[in-house]
C-alpha cells in the first residue's frame, strides 16, 4: 500500500524534470514503452488464475442498480 502514495508524488516530479530536460514528447514515449514491456512481463511471469465462474459473476447492470447504503431507520 506505500507505493500508492508514493507513485504520485515521485512520479509527477520525475515525470516534470524529465519532460523539461529532453522534452514532454520523448518523456511520454519512455513512459509509455515501460507500460507496454511491463504488459509483456506481467503476461509472461505472472501465473493465470482462474477467475469466478460465469453463472456465478453478477451482471454489470445488476450491480449498477444496488444500493449501496440503505437509509437509516432511526
Amino acid at each position: 500500500m506505500a507505493s500508492i502514495p508514493a507513485a504520485p508524488s515521485l512520479g509527477v516530479p520525475v515525470g516534470t524534470l524529465h519532460g523539461k530536460a529532453v522534452g514532454w514528447q520523448l518523456t511520454f514515449g519512455i513512459v509509455t514503452i515501460q507500460t507496454g514491456l511491463l504488459i509483456i512481463w506481467a503476461l509472461w511471469k505472472l501465473p493465470n488464475f482462474s477467475g469466478q465462474k460465469a453463472e456465478d459473476r453478477v451482471p454489470c447492470n445488476r450491480m449498477l442498480r444496488r444500493t449501496v447504503c440503505a437509509p437509516s431507520s432511526l
